[in-house]
């Protein structure tokens, strides 16, 4: 999370924008009438060199939303008089910061979670910079020694391997619980104001980072005038019911961690270890989409339309994560460069993707990849850029910018005829047409699809 944290403040402070530390929002005024918005009553304090509180003062300030990213305790979500339903989890959670020695000369890397289920109490190692580590357990009561416990446990599993400078240690509880809504009027939530579970599946940060991405082109559209405050209400719609998924997949893991009956454990064991026996073992693929958040997907959006493929039931249809794993190559004005097909779609905008498949007509995929681009001027509040790529070789000719698939691409995506692809940009696929299921693509479909968004 370090990491991640320097990162964002890095590209937010390139971009211009600052961080104020040390704040706290102490109370909103939702505004009616001609000037609506929202004005924050803010309190700021000044630290001291050695971490003291030497002054604090409160300013007011004005803004069209606000989002509350402040936490299971969040004091936005309190003042919006949004319930935050679920349950504290009973046994407390540890942690505490530690380098290991021995670790590296017992054949062990840095570059992976390490999970011990042992019957006295789970451990789990997570990486930091510096070859530095975290440990998370479930500590035996509040006043234990953490180190000296969670030592006994490692040597079960990493016989001469020990803590080195063990610091930071620290009781925690969790909670399993999800906001009513994620929006009232201009207040908006995300991140643990908005859900939050326990940490044993690790889907904390990832989760709320999520939050934040289907989110914020949403509010951009709808703060620039340009789409109808009603899409905000689409942000819960798709993000609400993965966060119940979440948390009941967290009330399981934790049962699973935590269990001490020997035939219990055998039988878990048992199954962990099938799923993890084969590299492409189809439970194993189900259990890292599901840890890495990969299986999300929002097909029963109300703004998501058009059709899946129905000859390849794998491809990528409305409401699925754009595929990172295809190459391209530009056309003949571009100098026929390969580049990842999904960072053409990294835009703020929404991308146009046309593919012409082995029985495309060459003629009509040109015509229509021309009328599209058009519309995207035309149409430039929700589509920002349009790409065109092909099979066949002869049809970049008739038009310089149309670049070449591969058949591997092909296959991947279900392309026979046309296909055309609306990438968002969360880089989830908000339309998928196709001559083969959707009749004849055209730009009407991007219009009715334009519409939604900006209407609601």
């Amino acid at each position: 999370e370090e990491r991640t944290e320097h990162f964002l403040t890095e590209y937010l402070e390139a971009q211009g924008g600052t961080i104020r530390w040390s704040s706290k929002l102490l109370d909103m005024e939702v505004l009616e009438g001609g000037d609506k918005g929202v004005i924050a009553t803010i309190e700021r304090s000044t630290v001291g060199e050695s971490g003291e509180v030497v002054s604090k003062d409160s300013y007011r300030i004005r803004a069209d939303y606000v989002v509350g990213c402040d936490g299971i305790r969040s004091k936005t979500r309190e003042l919006a008089g949004i319930k935050y339903e679920g349950h504290v989890i009973e046994q407390p959670w540890a942690v505490f910061d530690t380098s290991l020695d021995g670790w590296e000369e017992a054949g062990n890397t840095y570059e992976a979670n390490h999970v011990y289920l042992s019957p006295l109490t789970p451990v789990i190692l997570t990486p930091l910079p510096n070859q530095k580590w975290r440990v998370y357990m479930r500590p035996m009561d509040d006043d234990s020694d953490l180190a000296e416990e969670a030592f006994e446990v490692l040597q079960q599993y990493e016989p001469g391997v020990s803590f080195v400078d063990a610091k930071n240690f620290a009781h925690f509880r969790c909670v399993s619980k999800v906001a009513e809504t994620y929006r009232s009027g201009r207040i908006l939530l995300a991140g643990d104001a908005a859900h939050a579970c326990t940490p044993a599946e690790g889907h904390g940060m990832n989760y709320g980072l999520q939050d934040s991405f289907n989110l914020a082109w949403k509010l951009a559209m709808v703060v620039k005038g340009a789409a109808d405050p009603v899409l905000l209400d689409n942000y819960g719609e798709e993000r609400r019911p993965f966060a119940q998924m979440i948390l009941k997949s967290g009330e399981n893991s934790e049962k699973v961690t935590l269990m001490k009956c020997p035939n219990q454990r055998a039988a878990r064991d048992k199954m962990l270890r099938s799923v993890f026996a084969s590299v492409l073992g189809t439970r194993k693929k189900a259990s890292v989409m599901s840890k890495t958040e990969l299986n999300v997907e929002y097909g029963a959006s109300s703004i998501v339309s058009g059709h899946s493929s129905s000859k390849h039931p794998d491809a990528p249809g409305p409401g699925a994560r754009m595929p990172n794993t295809h190459t391209v190559k530009l056309g003949p004005d571009d100098g026929w460069k390969s580049t990842p097909l999904h960072e053409l779609t990294f835009c703020s905008g929404q991308t146009i993707l046309l593919l012409g498949g082995p029985d495309a007509d060459g003629s009509t995929f040109v015509e229509l990849y021309k009328e599209i681009s058009d519309l995207v001027e035309s149409e430039a509040e929700v589509f920002e850029a349009a790409f065109a790529f092909t099979t066949d070789p002869s049809v970049t000719a008739l038009n310089g910018k149309i670049g070449l698939l591969e058949s591997s691409t092909v296959d991947a995506f279900g392309v026979e005829g046309i296909v055309m692809l609306v990438v968002r940009p969360d880089g989830f696929i908000g339309l998928r047409a196709s001559d083969t299921d959707s009749g004849k693509v055209c730009p009407e479909m991007l219009s009715k699809y334009s519409s939604k968004i900006l209407r609601g």
